[in-house]
């Protein structure tokens, strides 16, 4: 059965030892999405970097044909090695699963656990294009951005947003994502997580269909998940009770 976080009060968490997280968005987000998360863990004390992929966000301008999924994954190395970070947190939000896992296969060694936040779970040699009903969907919504192939980010309430002033909040910052990204596949020689604590966080109000294969994969693999009361984007809809979440998590290792 899954771990379910009943929040009945706000909890202060100000006794906790200092995090370091590292906040990966989805496909069509930016670091902005993260902005209630981060001010809720600056404020206890936390460190926290969210940063926009190369063509994503406040990095839309550097649009090109060369990104992939390849250039997402060197986008979060570049950070760790930058910050010189240790003992992190990293967080992969829908897609960012993928990027995490293959950051933990390459260089697990700054990295404390890992959380899987309504996220992929991928598989060696396979990319999201080789679900050919998946894929045969998505290509209806290509649209060319600077001569680069990408896919139109989708209405807000597809991420299970409803709320009138944070929709407009969310479409105005969504930004389209290069077709490459999500044929990118990646090789992995050892189990997901590479050894490193993992944990699935699982957003059910409402559940996202694209996360549910992970979801179930993550339970097969004795994973531990937590459901979230709470739509995909979460971080936007309930920033509280994701950050309590986040903090509250260990993950299980192997």
């Amino acid at each position: 059965m899954p771990n379910t976080i009943n929040i009945l009060s706000k909890k202060v968490k100000s006794m906790t030892a200092p995090k370091t997280f590292v906040l990966l968005s989805g496909a069509y987000h930016g670091g902005w999405c993260w902005a209630h998360v981060i001010r809720i863990l600056h404020h206890q004390g936390h460190r926290v970097f969210a940063p926009s992929y190369t063509g994503s966000g406040e990095r839309y301008h550097l649009m090109n044909v060369d990104i992939d999924g390849e250039t997402y994954v060197q986008d979060v190395l570049g950070l760790l090695e930058a910050e010189e970070l240790q003992d992190v947190t990293l967080v992969g939000h829908s897609i960012s699963g993928r990027m995490i896992s293959a950051i933990a296969e390459r260089h697990p060694d700054p990295i404390r656990n890992l959380i899987y936040f309504d996220a992929g779970i991928p598989i060696s040699g396979k990319s999201m294009s080789d679900d050919a009903e998946y894929w045969r969907e998505k290509l209806k919504t290509v649209v060319h951005v600077q001569g680069v192939p990408c896919f139109a980010p989708p209405p807000a309430e597809k991420l299970g947003i409803f709320d009138e002033q944070q929709k407009q909040w969310v479409e105005r910052r969504l930004t389209a994502v290069p077709v490459k990204v999500f044929e990118t596949a990646f090789d992995f020689r050892h189990p997901i997580g590479n050894g490193l604590p993992k944990a699935f966080i699982r957003c059910v109000e409402p559940v996202h269909a694209l996360a549910t294969p992970s979801a179930d994969l993550a339970r097969e693999q004795r994973w531990p998940i937590f459901d979230l009361a709470a739509g995909h984007d979460a971080m936007i809809t309930a920033p509280e009770l994701l950050a309590d979440m986040l903090l509250d998590i260990k993950g299980e290792a192997g």
